[in-house]
Parts: structure tokens; C-alpha cells; sequence
């Protein structure tokens, strides 16, 4: 087993000195970013081997009944976990006057792995900043929003954030100036806010290859999020599914039929239904 508290992968010379990858320190040695890639690559290989041979128990509540599911098919990596995730956004506003912000990163300034490393944090202060903005020119409300990350061809992440129903934000300098990590563009349309997001989706499930979705599980980046003010709704309708279930344990591949076999001989569950 591999000890803890050495660092998982050298870091690409120039990085900062807090830069943390899948909780594991990445700040000694310097390698460039296609090292750097190819061995997250090989990870991520690791791990969806490792996902995809366990499969979880789940017991109902209140009836003879349990459900086999494959680990690997509930994760936001896999082809599945991203059609629940579409499924997901549908509750979300549709066609809507809208401001959109695209934040980039400055490739002179950023390099590859600084710029998939720090993206998630830098939304999340943006944000926060954006609205402190607001607040101390009379704005009561917080902003309600939603964003996506999108790769270039070159890897390089940039995002999208939407505020429905909104026609006005902050002036262009502001958000410049809020952002300072690289080009910024501020629209006002009408979207589909709904649709918007399905097609990012839907676009991350069909052409995004090892090296995007190694990217995106190395550093926990999110394709998407949304403020509590729109995903209350979602939460709580997921809340009331998953209280009808009861995780009962893990179990590897190899392991299943006989698991299979057992229920069905010894007739302790009338109803088993497995989710591949």
C-alpha cells in the first residue's frame, strides 16, 4: 500500500505552493504538463478498474426487496452518471432572460494543470466576490446562478455562468476585475437555461475522452453547480428516493452471482432487481 504521506505526483515547475490534487500533496519535483497528464491518465484507469468491479447492497424500507448497483454507473464520470445528471437539470428554469458571464484563463500567465487545479476555487471566489460587490452598493439579494466548465482542444478549462432572470450584474471593468485570471465576455440573451446546460452535459458524455475526465477526477472539478436557491427543489425530491433504501454493504464483481444465487435459493428477498 502505498504511503500516505509522500506526494502522489510532482508538480509542474512554477506551481503554487498549495496546489493539492485528490488530496494528496503534488508540490515536490517538476515534470511538464503531458508527464504530468499521461500519469493522472493512468490513475484515473486505476480507479475506474477499482469502480467498476464493486457493486453496492441496498435494502427497501418496508418491502422484500433489494437492489444490486454497480458502483462505476452512479459516477459523474461514467456514460450513466452523466444521463442521471441531464435527467437531473430538467427541473431547472427554462427560456429565460439571462446574463452570461465566460470566465478563461490567461495561458501565459497559467499553466495547464495550475489552471484545472485552481479552477474550482477561483469560481467559488469569484462568486463570493461578485456578490460582496453587489451588497456594498445596495443589492440585498444574493445572485442566483448556475455555471458549467468546458475544455478547449488544448485541455485548457473555462467557464460559463448564467444568472436567470437577471438583465444587469455588474459592469464589465468590474468583472474584469473580480475574475484577474484572463479574458472575460459578458452577454444578455435569452436562454434556456435548462437546455444550456443538458448540451454541456451531454457534450462531456459523448466527446470527452480519459484525459478530460482524468483532469476533471484528479482535481474534484465539477462539470456543473448551481446557488441553493435553485437546486432546493432537486435536493429535496432526491432526499425522499433515497430514504426508502437502506445500504446494506459492498461486494466485489466476482462475488455477485453467488450473491445472486443465495437470495434466490434461501427466499429471503421476493424481489431482487439489479442496476448495472
Amino acid at each position: 500500500m502505498q504511503n500516505q504521506n509522500k506526494p502522489l505526483l510532482p508538480a509542474c515547475q512554477g506551481f503554487p505552493s498549495g496546489l493539492v490534487g485528490n488530496k494528496k500533496n503534488v508540490n515536490e519535483g517538476f515534470i511538464d504538463d503531458a508527464s504530468f497528464l499521461i500519469r493522472v491518465m493512468f490513475l484515473f484507469l486505476g480507479y475506474v478498474e477499482k469502480k467498476a468491479r464493486k457493486w453496492i447492497i441496498l435494502q427497501h424500507k418496508e418491502r422484500a426487496e433489494r437492489m444490486l448497483i454497480r458502483v462505476w454507473s452512479r459516477s459523474r464520470y461514467s456514460e450513466e452518471g452523466l444521463r442521471r445528471k441531464k435527467k437531473e437539470l430538467k427541473k431547472l428554469p427554462r427560456r429565460r432572460k439571462c446574463v452570461m458571464i465566460t470566465l478563461t484563463f490567461d495561458r501565459k500567465r497559467h499553466s495547464l494543470i495550475e489552471a484545472c487545479a485552481i479552477v474550482g476555487k477561483e469560481i467559488r471566489r469569484f462568486l463570493n466576490s461578485l456578490n460582496e460587490w453587489r451588497k456594498r452598493r445596495g443589492f440585498k439579494k444574493r445572485l442566483g446562478y448556475c455555471w458549467v466548465i468546458e475544455f478547449h482542444r488544448d485541455l485548457y478549462p473555462h467557464v460559463h455562468i448564467i444568472f436567470p432572470g437577471l438583465k444587469y450584474v455588474a459592469p464589465k471593468e468590474v468583472i474584469e476585475g473580480l475574475w484577474g485570471r484572463g479574458f472575460t465576455r459578458v452577454e444578455q440573451q435569452k436562454i434556456d437555461v435548462a437546455g444550456y446546460l443538458i448540451g454541456y452535459v451531454s457534450k462531456a458524455e459523448k466527446e470527452y475522452g480519459i484525459a478530460e475526465k482524468a483532469l476533471l477526477w484528479f482535481f474534484g472539478i465539477r462539470i456543473h453547480d448551481r446557488s441553493k436557491s435553485l437546486v432546493k427543489r432537486m435536493q429535496n425530491e432526491k432526499k425522499k428516493k433515497e430514504k426508502e433504501w437502506i445500504y446494506l454493504g459492498c461486494i466485489e464483481l466476482e462475488d455477485v452471482w453467488d450473491y445472486v444465487e443465495i437470495c434466490m435459493k434461501f427466499g429471503e428477498v421476493k424481489k431482487l432487481k439489479i442496476c448495472w
